[in-house]
This record gives structure tokens, sequence and C-alpha cells, in this order.
């Protein structure tokens, strides 16, 4: 008798046996698991026959399945493919009657890995009882709720079981519902919570409540009643609210990452049409349908379910004009989830009056928004938008608040059925944030220079400021306009963001050009003139000094005209410093003097101190009157230190050094650029900063470090082509042919001064292209070219225009060259230099 038992026990299973083992126990058919696992029922019968293994890509689908634990996924596998004894994965080993009631699931779980991870380590710690997933409608929580519960089976004594609450809102249902699910039976007088708790005492198991929120707050007694009657029960609860309570611990569930979305689609999308296969153009539409639907799991697979009808490039650009696909196709699809819309309609009908009228304001937001923003810009207040975080309506991330994008949809739609309510939310937006732009411009006109604040309030809000802007322009709404245009353009120059300034602009000049010519008023005149000044403003510093200038004379007549007085002093400002970067020294002077004297008498201490640093910087170049534009320079920097304007501050020291750079004195060059160097940073003063880091590579090089005036440049010419500010950059490229001319780089140095002087050409910028004519020059001194140089200090010698700096260093360069060469020779190379014209030099350099 002993030696036929031994013999028995020596027996080992087949893989067949056990999977059709394993199988009933779940009380799964061969059919459901072939659906499952993908493959044939025929396929599934051999297996179970011993007839074939299943390859290793079958048995990894297999143990999803049939519920086999994480930790033991490998030994299957092994165990599947005949590598492992069946005996070490035994029937025992592997509880096959734990009790559950978890439903069916037809298709693999994908992603939420940090959800998964801290779910299943809160259910291993008996402290936590009560697990709640929230977040909004379709984003996914029964789905994860049903993937935790299956690696849950045998852990629990006594069973893991799902309690659908889809359709209950009268919580006096809920006991119930609980004791229908776990086969519980009530007799007597007892009230329903004592009578399952006497029942559940002693029981360890796992309870998973989906759509709880429908019974907040009227069944959360019968929940803690549970927790405190029942010490071995544990709760995973889904929900699109929190439900406040003691014992709860939040996992929050957001949209699917951009990798699990196109997964999401494909996976599905492969299952509703199986010619379709996974191609990168089907990533990529995948990709813009996750964009469109806001990374909402729901959203993603209702659009997979069209790919029997249309190529999921055609559902990504349906998507991306209406929702109206985010409709079930299949008849198994739960009620809630029939579309996007009756979704968000059952969170919306849960919101008190007050909280449907907040959703509805802050669905005007673009880019997210501050509790301050929400209270000042839609009249939300805190706690109503923490309610409002706590239904999972509106989610925070980084230091902001979102709507999802279908909610906020769906709220604009709500909000345009309320005419009136929209018109006044409408009006306290846009006041909101024209006076984030106002606020800017005053600072602009008190201070020379808007507070580093005040930057940075609209640069955090600049995806709603750009959405007022499109709507006073779709409106036609133009004193909105003007009351932003100022702001908005100091705001990019002052960023150096100058495509970015252009491309705003152009739009409602468009549009205003166009009622130019059928019926204009004042306000649109004035309105397109203003307009036209910030954009030649980007074009001066662009590179486009000849459309800057027409563009900048034809305004200044209409501010004249109009006595629009700020804009005057702006644009005749503008007019000197072009007329300066021209080299047109005398016209220049006299406008910015009456920039300046007209700012004065207005009343603009800022525009003032503008336009006389304008005035030292012309002063300075164009006459080296240094006496002059020392007083300037420190009366701008007196204000700026009064008024506490950095910016200003930092730009003023940097003139400062540069004219004692001039006179050679450059210990107190360095003084003043070192005083300027962490007042640019802490500003973030790009435009500045790039300058001074040049000034001080200057000032390196002529005390003779090469190697650190080098590395001062680099980091100066990376900040000016980051920017692109032309002009900013082609002084620091003539620079760089200085400090790589002194460093032997003769060729280096010649393509740093022929990459000015193309540019300044073309942009007409005059006194630039003497300054690198003249580089030019001094390489070809160097490289044994005398004759060549001499042609060239000629030309610059020749030229009014040039200024009095290009002059003094023509002259230098000439006293050199007398020394190289024969008298004769010297004087028929000036001839050749005098009669030549500065677009005959370049194409000879060029050729």
């Amino acid at each position: 008798m002993r030696a036929r038992l031994a013999d028995r026990e020596a027996v080992s299973y087949s893989f067949g046996y056990w999977l059709r083992r394993r199988r009933k126990a779940l009380d799964i058919t061969q059919k459901r698991l072939a659906e499952c696992a993908h493959c044939s029922v025929v396929t599934i019968k051999k297996i179970e026959a011993d007839e074939r293994r299943p390859s290793r890509q079958l048995a990894t689908i297999l143990a999803d399945c049939l519920n086999i634990p994480h930790d033991k996924r490998e030994q299957f596998v092994a165990m599947a493919r005949g590598e492992l004894f069946v005996d070490s994965f035994s029937l025992a080993q592997t509880p096959l009657t734990s009790r559950h009631n978890l439903p069916f699931i037809f298709s693999p779980f994908i992603g939420r890995t940090p959800e998964r991870t801290a779910i299943l380590n809160y259910l291993n710690h008996t402290s936590y009882r009560l697990i709640n997933i929230i977040g909004m409608g379709g984003v996914g929580k029964t789905r994860l709720a049903l993937e935790i519960a299956r690696t849950q089976i045998g852990q629990y004594r006594d069973g893991v079981w799902f309690i659908p609450l889809e359709g209950i809102t009268n919580a006096a249902v809920l006991p119930g519902s609980v004791a229908e699910a776990l086969q519980l039976s009530f007799h007597g007088s007892d009230p329903p919570l004592t009578q399952i708790s006497r029942q559940l005492r002693d029981q360890h198991m796992l309870l998973i409540l989906d759509n709880f929120e429908q019974l907040v707050p009227e069944g959360l007694p019968f929940l803690t009643g549970l927790l405190q009657n029942c010490p071995d029960l544990q709760l995973l609860i889904t929900s699109r609210e929190r439900l406040n309570v003691r014992y709860e611990t939040v996992i929050f569930l957001g949209a699917l990452s951009r990798a699990e979305g196109v997964e999401l689609f494909c996976q599905r999308m492969e299952q509703v049409n199986a010619q379709l296969s996974r191609t990168l153009e089907v990533e990529e539409a995948a990709a813009r349908i996750w964009a469109a639907v806001g990374g909402l799991a729901l959203g993603v697979e209702l659009a997979a379910a069209w790919a029997y009808l249309l190529s999921p490039t055609e559902i990504a650009a349906e998507l991306e004009q209406e929702p109206e696909l985010l409709r079930a196709t299949h008849r198994d699809v739960p009620a809630r989830h029939q579309s996007i819309q009756v979704v968000l309609a059952a969170s919306w009908q849960r919101l008190t009056p007050t909280e449907q009228t907040a959703l509805m304001r802050l669905s005007l937001f673009r880019g997210g928004f501050t509790r301050q923003t929400a209270r000042q810009a839609a009249q939300v207040s805190l706690s109503v938008l923490l309610r409002l975080m706590d239904r999972s309506l509106v989610v925070r991330e980084n230091g902001r608040f979102y709507l999802h994008a279908l909610t906020q949809r769906f709220a604009a739609e709500m909000l345009a059925q309320h005419p009136e309510e929209k018109l006044r939310t409408r009006q306290q937006f846009n006041a909101y944030f024209a006076h984030l732009l106002q606020q800017v411009e005053d600072e602009w006109l008190k201070f020379g220079h808007p507070r580093m604040e005040s930057l940075t309030s609209v640069e955090v809000e600049m995806d709603n400021i750009l959405a007022v802007w499109e709507w006073a322009i779709t409106q036609a709404d133009w004193s909105l306009l003007q009351q932003m245009s100022g702001g908005l353009t100091i705001f990019y120059a002052m960023r150096d963001r100058l495509h970015e300034g252009v491309a705003i602009l152009n739009k409602p000049i468009e549009q205003l050009e166009q009622l130019a010519t059928t019926s204009p008023t004042a306000e649109t005149t004035l309105l397109l003139a203003r307009l036209h000044s910030r954009r030649a403003e980007f074009a001066a510093w662009l590179g486009d000094l000849p459309a800057a200038e027409q563009q900048m004379a034809a305004v200044t007549a209409v501010f004249r005209q109009m006595e629009a007085n700020v804009d005057l002093v702006y644009a005749q400002s503008w007019q000197g410093r072009l007329h300066y970067w021209r080299g047109n020294f005398d016209l220049a002077e006299k406008l910015v003097r009456e920039s300046l004297a007209l700012a004065q008498h207005y009343g603009f201490p800022g525009l003032a101190a503008r336009a006389m640093d304008i005035l030292a910087n012309l002063l300075c170049e164009g006459s080296a009157d240094y006496a002059t534009a020392i007083p300037l320079y420190q009366e701008c920097l007196a204000f700026y230190r009064e008024v506490g304007n950095q910016y200003g501050e930092a730009q003023t020291l940097a003139n400062l050094g540069a004219i004692y750079f001039e006179q050679g004195d450059y210990p107190t060059a360095c003084r003043y650029w070192e005083q300027a160097l962490p007042l640019c940073r802490q500003s973030n003063n790009q435009y500045v900063l790039a300058a001074v880091l040049t000034n001080l590579a200057m000032v390196t090089r002529k005390m003779g470090n090469l190697h650190r005036a080098r590395q001062l440049l680099a980091e100066g010419l990376v900040l000016k082509r980051r920017m692109g500010n032309l002009y900013s950059l082609l002084h620091t490229l003539l620079e760089a042919g200085a400090i790589h001319k002194e460093m032997g780089d003769y060729e280096q140095a010649h393509t740093s001064y022929l990459e000015v002087l193309q540019q300044a050409v073309a942009g007409k910028m005059n006194t630039l292209a003497f300054h690198a004519l003249l580089g030019i020059a001094s390489v070809a001194i160097h490289t044994g070219n005398a004759e060549q140089a001499t042609t060239w200090v000629a030309f610059v010698q020749a030229q009014p225009a040039a200024g009095e700096e290009a002059q003094k260093y023509a002259r230098l360069l000439m006293n050199e060259l007398e020394k190289k060469l024969p008298s004769q020779v010297l004087e028929q190379c000036c001839k050749q230099g005098q009669a030549i014209r500065l677009s005959d030099v370049l194409a000879t350099l060029l050729n």
C-alpha cells in the first residue's frame, strides 16, 4: 500500500492537464480563453491535450488570461514551454479555488505602472484599509481597479469581490448591493450594516466598490462602519471625487502618457480591424488622437472603435475638428461610457449651481491658471476650486491648475447656453489680462523698463493673454487691442522674442489695413499706426532698417496729427536710432533731442531716460563727444537706481564701461561691466548680458588674456544667436573678429568680419559695415595683402557717415600702411578706394 502511494505521488502533471484544471477553476470556457489569448479554440484544445506547447509569446498572454501572479509569471512560462516540471508549479501552489467574482477581461492591461505599484504597496500593508482611485469619468479607474484585483486573487483568504454601483444613487440600497455580491443574507430586524458586519467580522477579503461618487456623502457611514467592525477587510474604491474621510488613501489617476495612449489605440484598433497593422503612420495618427482627447483612456478607446470604417489618420482629423466620434459603437459598453458627453454630463449633474458656474468660467482659461487668476479673472474662490479638484474636474500640476481638454470643451458649451453669464465672464477675463499688459506699458513709461515681476506675470500667463488677443481680433474689439498692444510688444522686445512679436502683429495689421480702405475710423487709424510702429521696431532689430525707417516716418505723421503723445515720442526716438545706425548722426541727434524734449514735456520719465541713453550712444559713436555723453549716462544711472530698475541700470553701466574702454581706461571699464553682470542675471536681461559678456571679452583681450576673452565671447555669441537680434549679434561678431585676429587665427577673423559686412550691407547698417570692412583690412595687413587693405581703408575714410570712432581706427590703419607701401602705390590704392562703392567691395570679397 505504501509503495503504491509513493508511486502515485511521483507522477507529474502534464501542462495540458494543469491548464485545463486552472481554466475550469476560473470558470473560463475554451472559447473565452482563446479569445483572451488571441488564438484559435483548436490551439487551446491541442495544448490541453498535450499535442502542442504554446510559444513563449502565447504563454505570456495565457499568464495574463489565467490570473497568474506577477512574481510567478516567468516560472509559469518556463513550465508551459517544458523547461520546468509542472510539479514545481503545482496546483496547490497556485490556488485554483480562490473566491472572486471578477468579470473576465479580454484585452491586456496597458501602462499605469506608478499607480499600480503604489496601490499594491498599500494593499500589502494592513494599515491602509480604504484606497480610493479618483479621476474624471473615462480616465480608466475601473479598468485599473480590476487589474489590481486580478493580481490579488489568492492573496485574500476569503476572496476578492467586485461590486459595481452604476445606477445606484440611493445609499439605502448600498448594503443590499454588497450583500448580493457576497451572497450574504439578512435575518431579523437588525440594521443591514450590523448584519453584514457580523457576517464579515472574521473574513479576510478585498472589496472593490466601483463608481462610488454617486453615494457621497450618504453612503460614507456604511463604509466607515464596515472598516470599524471588520478588521481584516480592505476596500478599493473608484470614484470621481474624494470621500474626505479619515481612513482614505487617495490615488489620483490622470491622463495616459503619450506612449500609453498610442499603445492603447493600436491594440484596440487591431481588435476592431484585423486588416490594420501598426506602422509609423498609424503611431503618428494615434499620437494626434491621444492629444485630441487629452489623454483620456475612454476617448482613445471610443476613437479606436471607428477603425472599422475610418483610417487612423481620418479619425485623428475628425477629432481635431469636433469630438463627435467619441461615441461607443460596441453594444456591450456600459451606459455611462456610451459617449464622452454622457460621462461629462454625469459629473456636471453632481455639481452645485455655484460649482457649475465656476466650471463654466474656468473654461475660458488656456494653458492653466493659478488660484489668484482663478479668483481675479474668473471670480472663482479657492474653496470652490478645491471642491472641483475633489471631484476630479480640475487638476494641479507644477503649481498651476488645469481643466482636461474635453472637460473644458464641455464647460464652454454649457457657458454658451447662458449668454448673460458668458458676457460677464468674458468681460472680467479680458479686463484682467489686459490689465497685466497695461501695467507693463505703464512701468515702461514711468521707469524706462517694466519691472521683472510684471514681465514674469505676463510670461507665465502668455497662453491666456494670447487667447484674449485672438478673441479681440476675431471680435474686432479695437479698444481691447489698443490696450494690450503696447505691453505685449514691449514684452516680446525685452525678451528678445522678435519673430514671435512680428507674428502676433501681422493678423490684426492685415485686418485693419482692409478696414482702412473701406470704413476707417479715428480709433482704427491710430491702432493701425501703433501696430505698424511696433512691427517696425522688430524689423529694425532683425536687420531690415529700410523697412523700419520708412514705416516709422509714416506713422510719426499720424501720431503728430492725432496728438498721440506716447506713440509720437516712441516713434520719433526710434527714427533717431535708425538714422544713427545708418550713420546719419546729425539728423539722428536732432530727432532724439526732440524726442527727449517731448518725453519731458508730457511727463514720461521712462521714455525720457531711454531717449537720453540713445542720445549718449550716438554722441559717442558719431563724434566721440565723451564729455557730453558721460553726464547723460550718469543722469540715466541715477534715475534707474532711484526707481529700482535693474534692467536699465545694467544697460547704463555697460554703456559707461564702453566709454572708458574707448579712452583706454581698461580698469574703469572693467569695473563698470563687472557691476552690470550680476544685475543682468538677476533681471534676466539677456540682451545686455550678451553685450556685457562681449565687452568683458574685449577688455580681457586688451589686458592680454586671450583664452579667457574667447570663453566670454563664446557665451555671448550663443546668447545673441539665440535671441535673433541682428544688430546686437553683429556687434559681438566684430569683437570675435578682433579676438581671432590677435590670437593669429586670421581665417576665422576674416570669416567673422565678412559675416558682419554681408548682414550690415543687406540691412543698410552702414556704421557696422564700415567697422567690419576695417576689420577685414586689418586682417589683410597681417596676411600680406597691404594694397587691398589700403583700398578698403581709403574707402572708409571717404565716407562721412562712418562716424568718428571708425575714422579714428581708419587713420591708425593708414599710418601702418604708409610704412609698408611705397608712396606711389599707396596713392594709387587710395584713389581706387575713394572711387568704389560698398556693394563693389562686398562683391570683390565674396568672389
